[in-house]
């Protein structure tokens, strides 16, 4: 099947190195600015146990609602806004460090996956639909949906605990933070530009019928553009584009399970998760479309 693949890309070189080049463009121009400053920030923040303190209030709620321990509220505010793969990155390194169970980690990542905050809100509602309440909107419906999966999924109990140990020096914590930030970012534009190009080969092959949805769900935030131009009507523009912000798409696929080594996360259940997710987000929004911003 590699070597199949790899004689395609030889084949359709011209294919091969303009999809490489679109797939560096997304990830520079909508990617790298709406992820980066905010994976550092939170990661700053955990680190500095600052997050902790701010999710205090919620702690008790959360927890009495979620089946969360106290002290692992925080993980699912810093999820929520650091994005799909970058969280599946964090939670698989809280594993690795001896402060996350794996079996809490497994839940976590199955339950609250997200889009960032700065896609939805500034790429998704400033960019595409010039308006950022619409991405306020937009962003809050996923993390509905996500919690309800975290709600339905609350027989296991998260019984983690973070360690207690003093935080790093400011400096070293903020060092570390864009480090790791910025090999997260590698790696999702590796893996971008290896999902879009070979996506690009194997949708020659599909029949047309196919083609736009294969092009929609390979890679999300080339998909979400592809969604706000559909001939359709914006409510089910926005439904459409809920659930794929849900989805993911194949290619965050492939990074969160690329990045969950130390969790042993199975693909069926992430995958039926993100179906799930997707079809609550899409069922929301066709719901609430009336009392959005017109």
């Amino acid at each position: 099947m590699l070597l199949l693949v790899f004689l395609l890309m030889l084949i359709y070189g011209n294919l091969n190195y303009d999809m490489s080049i679109h797939a560096l463009k997304i990830w520079f121009e909508k990617l790298v600015p709406s992820m980066f400053v905010i994976m550092v920030v939170v990661k700053l923040m955990f680190s500095q146990s600052i997050l902790s303190w701010c999710t205090k209030p919620f702690a008790p709620i959360f927890s009495h609602v979620f089946h969360i321990s106290k002290q692992s509220v925080s993980y699912v505010f810093a999820m929520m806004f650091l994005g799909f793969p970058s969280s599946a990155a964090f939670i698989n390194e809280q594993v690795k460090q001896g402060a996350c169970l794996p079996q809490d980690a497994k839940r976590l990542i199955l339950s609250c996956s997200f889009a960032t905050p700065g896609f939805v809100i500034m790429t998704c509602g400033t960019v595409l639909y010039h308006s950022s309440t619409l991405g306020i909107w937009l962003f809050c419906i996923q993390l509905l949906s996500g919690f309800i999966l975290l709600f339905l999924s609350r027989s296991h109990d998260i019984t983690s605990r973070q360690t207690s140990a003093a935080p790093l020096p400011f400096m070293t914590s903020l060092k570390t933070s864009v480090i790791d930030s910025g090999k997260t970012l590698y790696l999702i534009g590796g893996y971008l530009m290896l999902c879009m190009s070979i996506g690009a080969l194997l949708v020659q092959f599909l029949p047309i019928v196919l083609q736009m949805f294969f092009r929609i769900v390979i890679e999300f935030s080339s998909g979400s553009m592809l969604i706000s131009s559909l001939p359709i009507s914006l409510r089910l523009q926005l439904a459409l584009l809920s659930a794929l912000l849900s989805f993911g798409g194949f290619c965050v696929h492939l990074q969160v399970m690329c990045m969950c080594d130390a969790c042993a996360l199975s693909y069926r259940k992430y995958f039926i998760c993100r179906i799930l997710q997707a079809i609550l987000s899409a069922s929301i929004t066709y719901v609430f479309f009336p009392f959005f911003p017109s």
